[in-house]
């Protein structure tokens, strides 16, 4: 039995879709603006995890106080200035923040659950 070509003259609706796309099975091609534009979005959004508040360490006398690290730690840093009890909104304590006074300002540490949750300088 022989092909016959589909009735009314024109392409397939294969033929159709093949045509449009180049041959069978090859990928559509990005459009060299829209490469352009998701390589500067990448770029764009590379420097925000440097751009956070937190700090992830600081040093305190010879120890390095890390987050993570057990409260017993900041011991090295020596008697805060200033230790402040978190509380949620029915009033019960959820944490400590401990206040170190620094040459360069304050370091303040978080403390919940006998960890260091935070670290920032100010």
């Amino acid at each position: 039995m022989e092909a016959r070509p589909p009735e009314g003259g024109g392409l397939s609706l294969f033929s159709a879709r093949s045509a449009a796309r180049g041959t069978l099975g090859e990928p559509p091609d990005l459009e060299p603006p829209m490469i352009r534009h998701l390589i500067l979005f990448a770029l764009l959004l590379a420097p925000l995890p440097a751009l956070s508040n937190g700090w992830h360490s600081a040093h305190c006398g010879q120890s390095v106080i890390t987050v993570g690290a057990p409260m017993t730690k900041l011991r090295a840093c020596g008697t805060p200035w200033r230790v402040v009890t978190l509380v949620n909104r029915r009033g019960a304590a959820v944490g400590e923040r401990w206040e170190f006074e620094r040459g360069t300002g304050l370091l303040l540490v978080t403390v919940q659950g006998g960890r260091v949750v935070t670290i920032e300088r100010v």
